[in-house]
Formats: C-alpha cells, structure tokens, sequence
C-alpha cells in the first residue's frame, strides 16, 4: 500500500504557485491560543520517526489539551497509517472504543 502510494506521489505534478499557497497557509495557520478550550477526548498519533511533523509538536499538542493522550508509533514517519496500518487502528479502536464503556 505505502509502495503504490509513492508510486502515485512521484508521478503527481503540483503546480509550484498551488504549492507555495499551501505552505503559506499552513505557516499563517495558528490554533495554539484555542488548545486549551478542547474538551472532547484527544488522541494525538504520531511517528516518531515523522521528518515532516517532528514527536516534539504531538508532545505540545499533548501538553495544552486538557486529558489529551499521546500514542507514538515506533519506527514509523508521518505516513503512519500507510506504514504500520494495523498498529494504527489497534490505537484507534483502543482510544475510540473507551468512549462505549
């Protein structure tokens, strides 16, 4: 599954304003101030090998969202769900099932 999706990544052509645009946006993007005003129950996922989203930005998210949990999957980067894609819904089912106890 990961292989097929590279496959089709590398073939993708972006074009370099789309992209530009988006990185634009994601850097002029900010919730951090609002973190705090999460009440719903949080899973926060990641690799710990993630290049694009280092460990260090879950642990933040981790440390400003009341009650939020963090699950590193080790090994993995920040295709987790391509990469370890049962590992990933064992946490999933793990977290989401607690909320039909």
């Amino acid at each position: 599954m990961l292989g097929a999706f590279i496959e089709k990544k590398s073939r993708d052509v972006q074009d370099p304003a789309g992209y530009r645009a988006q990185i634009d946006a994601v850097l002029a993007h900010d919730t951090e101030p609002r973190l705090g005003a999460v009440r719903a129950p949080t899973l926060v996922l990641t690799g710990d090998d993630d290049q694009i989203i280092p460990c260090e930005s879950s642990k933040l998210l981790v440390e400003r969202i009341p009650n939020a949990e963090l699950r590193t999957i080790a090994g993995a980067g920040h295709l987790f769900l391509l990469e370890r894609p049962d590992e990933t819904v064992e946490i999933l089912g793990g977290f989401l099932g607690r909320g039909r106890q």
